[in-house]
């Protein structure tokens, strides 16, 4: 636990940061130093896609900032250009977008609608499903859903996320089904990558995308970017096609759009090229997969881990995730602090719950587990010893050392022994509903 005092230093050194976007065909912008925020965390676009970030000390003065974005800007130049031809309307695939919601940030929600309502896209159609348990006599959803005519709302009455998603799944009529959540707002041409990496790619089972911060402004939510960096760990910007080696592997390669491997890690950490805020099935592919464990997710004793068994189950059974970051979302991360623990407590009892979940489907993930176990224990220790001191590494060309708490790593460690305790009780609790 942090002592008040050293909560107070850290916080004090969390300064706000504004999040800006810059379109590298644009002329360089000045970004003016408020007294507030202290840092911009600029993205980077070229063509409007995403291709780099850097955080920006808007307090050194105009000339050093200037300099600073004028080297990103050349540094995006020499990166490697993709060109692929337009996919044609006729070609694309039509797409379920699904939402879950319990309503409790009305205004996130409307944002998140608004974003997906404005998609060019031809062919689409947005389920959000209502996942509270009880509805109050004044329904802020029937406000919100009144103003998006595209929008169908569903009830879905046992509680969880994953049962929510399989309520839009049983519902979709897309050949694809997309997933994000109420506190996500979708760039504006999110369904059309994702159609046309389907279209272009007929070998993919799962598209997954970038995931970037939608606002700095508290403590919290900095923390969190210094210590998931985008829900990954590390937040990649180029193009990479996931599969394991084989079918029933517990290794999975990362190529890049060149054929080479630029990453071969544990099956168990699929987690790093995809997570929930942002992921697109085939309908074919999630319906193959028997849909979303609902003893798993937001909601349940689990409390998270159903993105993850997904993208592992794919990879798996032999399927193949492309990660296309210019499909790319903003996300609003927890404001407060005891939100935040929260949710990396959860995130650990999520992730070993999810690894349950997949030795209950299939009995082989167990030895795959322990063949794999020296490597991750090596991992989960460097890993503890730097967040034991409290650091975290910011996804910042400067590399920049910025620090956070050292309980938020404690809290998601402590987690991970809870996860098969409350997958078992996730079972029973639903299994009690059908009875």
């Amino acid at each position: 636990m942090v002592d008040k005092s050293s909560l107070e230093k850290l916080e004090s050194a969390a300064r706000p940061a504004v999040v800006v976007v810059l379109d590298v065909e644009e002329p360089i912008p000045a970004l003016p130093y408020d007294g507030i925020h202290r840092d911009a965390w600029v993205v980077a676009r070229v063509a409007g896609q995403p291709r780099a970030l850097r955080v920006v000390d808007l307090a050194s003065g105009v000339q050093v900032q200037r300099a600073q974005l004028h080297e990103m800007v050349e540094q995006c130049a020499l990166l490697p250009v993709t060109t692929t031809h337009p996919v044609d309307d006729e070609s694309l695939p039509f797409i379920t977008v699904v939402v879950p919601t319990i309503a409790q940030r009305s205004g996130e929600l409307d944002a998140c609608l608004r974003s997906l309502s404005s998609q060019s896209y031809p062919h689409f159609e947005i389920i959000l499903v209502d996942n509270r348990r009880t509805v109050p006599s004044l329904d802020v959803l029937s406000d919100i859903a009144s103003r998006w005519p595209r929008l169908t709302v569903l009830r879905e009455r046992v509680p969880g996320i994953s049962a929510a998603r399989n309520r839009g799944i049983a519902h979709a009529s897309g050949e694809v089904i997309a997933f994000t959540d109420d506190d996500v707002e979708v760039a504006e041409n999110w369904l059309r990558t994702i159609g046309s990496e389907f279209a272009r790619h007929r070998e993919i089972d799962v598209v997954t995308g970038l995931i970037l911060p939608a606002e700095l402004e508290t403590p919290a939510q900095l923390w969190f970017e210094m210590y998931y960096g985008g829900f990954a760990g590390e937040r990649n910007f180029e193009a990479l096609t996931v599969q394991a080696t084989r079918r029933h592997s517990s290794r999975i390669e990362a190529r890049g759009d060149d054929g080479d491997v630029v990453r071969t890690v544990a099956l168990y950490g699929a987690g790093a090229f995809g997570a929930g805020a942002n992921m697109a099935f085939r309908a074919s592919a999630i319906a193959t997969l028997g849909g979303f464990d609902q003893a798993l997710g937001t909601g349940t004793a689990s409390r998270g881990g159903e993105d993850l068994a997904a993208l592992m189950g794919i990879l798996w059974g032999g399927g193949r995730i492309r990660y296309q970051p210019h499909a790319y979302v903003w996300h609003r991360h927890r404001r407060g602090y005891a939100e935040l623990l929260t949710q990396l407590d959860g995130y650990g009892v999520g992730f070993t719950a999810a690894l349950t979940s997949l030795v209950m489907r299939d009995p082989r993930h167990l030895l795959a587990i322990v063949r794999n176990g020296p490597l991750a224990l090596r991992e989960l220790v460097c890993n503890l010893r730097v967040n034991l001191r409290g650091r975290g590494r910011v996804v910042d060309a400067t590399s920049a050392v910025r620090e956070f708490p050292s309980e938020m790593a404690g809290r998601e460690y402590r987690g991970y022994l809870r996860g098969p305790g409350a997958y078992v009780r996730s079972r029973r609790e639903i299994k009690k509903r059908i009875e």
